[in-house]
């Protein structure tokens, strides 16, 4: 082993291409945790610009004026986010607006399922939201998602 190598660390596996992320929420953390992750792939070779989507599309336009086309691009529609995106982040509000999200990602995956992985991270700003990734899944039986629940912990 070399001296500067890390004891148990495997290589990375190849991809054929690198994820597209999407992101769904640009209120006043969503804003700017997704100008973070596209600014950060500014420095990468071969990725795709964010995909963004907001009920407020001028929220959404407004970060792509703010990182560049390169880096970021607004997204039609969720549908539009649930079939073209590898990675889905979504910073909702409330358990109404989770809910309501990922039934509408569902209704676009039910039509062209067949061959996409899908991993999706709710993160609740208000740290108030229950919903748990087991009460996400009964929306997508079967598929092939992963849901990652993130919450921050009480003060």
């Amino acid at each position: 082993m070399q001296p500067d190598a890390v004891p148990f660390s495997r290589p990375t596996t190849p991809s054929p291409h690198p994820p597209k992320i999407g992101w769904y929420g640009l209120g006043a953390m969503g804003y700017f945790m997704a100008r973070n992750i596209a600014t950060s792939r500014q420095s990468q070779s071969n990725t795709t610009p964010v995909l963004l989507y907001n009920r407020t599309l001028s929220k959404a336009q407004k970060l792509v004026d703010q990182v560049g086309l390169s880096v970021a691009k607004v997204a039609s529609s969720p549908a539009q986010l649930a079939t073209e995106c590898d990675i889905i982040f979504t910073n909702l509000s409330d358990d109404a607006s989770v809910q309501s999200v990922y039934n509408e990602f569902a209704k676009a995956l039910s039509v062209c399922l067949a061959s996409l992985q899908l991993s999706a991270v709710s993160h609740s700003p208000l740290g108030n939201t229950t919903v748990q990734s087991k009460d996400l899944r009964r929306y997508h039986h079967g598929e092939s998602i992963q849901y990652l629940h993130l919450q921050p912990p009480d003060p």
